[in-house]
């Protein structure tokens, strides 16, 4: 199990994330916050199985609050990504992600002003390898150095069910250039790089329990692991950047547009 720690412990948080590069703050968000979610997504889910007629079988495997998820999202690409788009604009979400427990972890992590940056909510179908990420950086449209990820779940995961896997103490390599962009519009770094990565800073997944959260540094090396369960995986990534200091403000262009090799003339990026 990953060392963990309370938000009554500033000082240990703020040496281990200065350290690693991450640090998970445990029993952090409250159940009414997450059943929120698991309440919002249940009644989505059962009203299109319904209109759609997938509610005449039996549903696949699932964690009770996501019956007929794994269907609906296999009935069709493009329907699959409006689902995704009304599932990351719910209300629990958008409450989650704002929540003062996060302002609590980035204000003992020195970001004195939060500038909302990215939220994404990943679900994950047991098996797919489709729109795993590999390791990178979250350097792209970055605003600020002093920025924070967040990443939590509705549900406990572990490396059956495809947590986050990163290379602690990667974040003090800084900001890297990316190698190319990958046929599904990712950046990516090649594997002499991560080889020499790996020689400085050992691979390890993040094992999260329900209601914990993972805060990490963009500049920390991670990716996606594919879900070898029978359920589907519902993460949420959160990002914020300090609008103080912050050197989008203090420059003509963003002068973190060099470390975004993305050619959109070519590639486009996945639209959910």
């Amino acid at each position: 199990m990953m060392e963990s720690f309370t938000i009554d412990q500033p000082k240990q948080i703020v040496a281990f994330y200065r350290e690693h590069g991450y640090v998970v703050v445990r029993d952090l968000l409250r159940k009414e916050q997450l059943d929120a979610m698991k309440q919002e997504v249940h009644a989505i889910a059962a009203a299109e199985a319904k209109r759609l007629g997938l509610d005449k079988q039996p549903p696949q495997q699932s964690r009770g609050f996501d019956e007929y998820i794994v269907e609906l999202m296999q009935h069709d690409p493009a329907y699959r990504s409006r689902l995704y788009k009304v599932f990351l604009h719910l209300h629990s979400v958008y409450a989650l992600s704002h929540s003062e427990e996060l302002k609590k972890v980035m204000s003992v992590l020195g970001l004195q002003c939060p500038n909302f940056r990215n939220l994404t909510v990943r679900m994950d179908i047991p098996g797919e390898e489709k729109f795993l990420q590999p390791f990178h950086q979250d350097i792209r449209e970055v605003r600020a150095l002093n920025c924070i990820n967040f990443w939590t779940t509705l549900h406990d995961v572990d490396i059956e069910s495809g947590g986050l896997q990163f290379f602690p103490g990667s974040h003090k390599l800084g900001p890297l250039v990316p190698e190319r962009t990958n046929e599904s519009g990712y950046q990516i770094f090649s594997e002499e790089t991560l080889r020499q990565v790996r020689q400085k800073c050992p691979e390890a997944v993040c094992a999260l329990k329900e209601g914990s959260v993972l805060a990490f540094s963009p500049m920390l090396l991670h990716g996606s692991n594919i879900n070898k369960t029978q359920f589907m995986r519902w993460t949420l990534n959160i990002r914020f950047d300090d609008a103080i200091g912050m050197e989008y403000l203090q420059n003509d262009e963003n002068p973190f547009d060099k470390y975004d090799v993305q050619n959109k003339t070519v590639f486009t990026r996945p639209s959910w």
